[in-house]
């Protein structure tokens, strides 16, 4: 079995699956009205950026934000039921497979940090005015190397059956996350 065949099958697949939901979640009428809502959010959030006030706690925002998105992660492999039984055969062939679910997963969940990032970058200038912008592409650098790290041990711990360990281990990378992003914005870490 040729396991980059299989991997182009599978997200081809998913890519299909993907674009018709998207083409009908997106109709017409949702697009104008997230249009609508995407331009009215962002009119008052520079309307707030000009009243906020000098001691909001923004580190703690985009930290908390951002350390949710950095903690909960999974790796998306497109395995189906049925593949238990039937790549059990050539399991110590699925590697490369394995390395595009790792590279796809990261991607993907990198594109998020980065809008979410995006969205406070206003925020976080407008109050740390000392900080060059050039550090936000630090910090998204920063940022997805602990995905990376994160995707890892998520993709380690789901060999364990202990629900226990499971709730251990997410709240533990969520408190040393939201500690790494909020010494990240503080420019502690540069």
């Amino acid at each position: 079995m040729d396991t980059n065949q299989l991997w182009k099958q599978r997200f081809s697949s998913h890519i299909k699956m993907m674009s018709r939901y998207l083409r009908l979640m997106f109709n017409d009428h949702l697009a104008f009205a997230l249009i609508f809502f995407v331009a009215g959010g962002a009119f008052f959030y520079q309307q707030w950026l000009e009243t906020v006030p000098d001691n909001f706690p923004v580190a703690w925002l985009i930290a908390v934000v951002l350390g949710l998105l950095l903690t909960f992660s999974s790796v998306r492999t497109f395995f189906k039921e049925a593949d238990t039984v039937f790549l059990l055969s050539v399991e110590n062939k699925l590697g490369p497979y394995l390395q595009k679910s790792f590279v796809y997963s990261l991607v993907m969940q990198s594109y998020w940090l980065a809008i979410f990032l995006f969205v406070f970058s206003p925020l976080y200038l407008k109050l740390y005015e000392n900080v060059p912008s050039s550090y936000l592409f630090v910090m998204l650098i920063f940022i997805i190397v602990i995905k990376l790290g994160n995707l890892m041990a998520t993709w380690f711990l789901e060999k364990t059956r202990d629900i226990r360990l499971y709730y251990l281990d997410t709240a533990v990378r969520l408190v040393i996350n939201i500690l790494l992003v909020f010494f990240l914005v503080n420019s502690e870490l540069y």
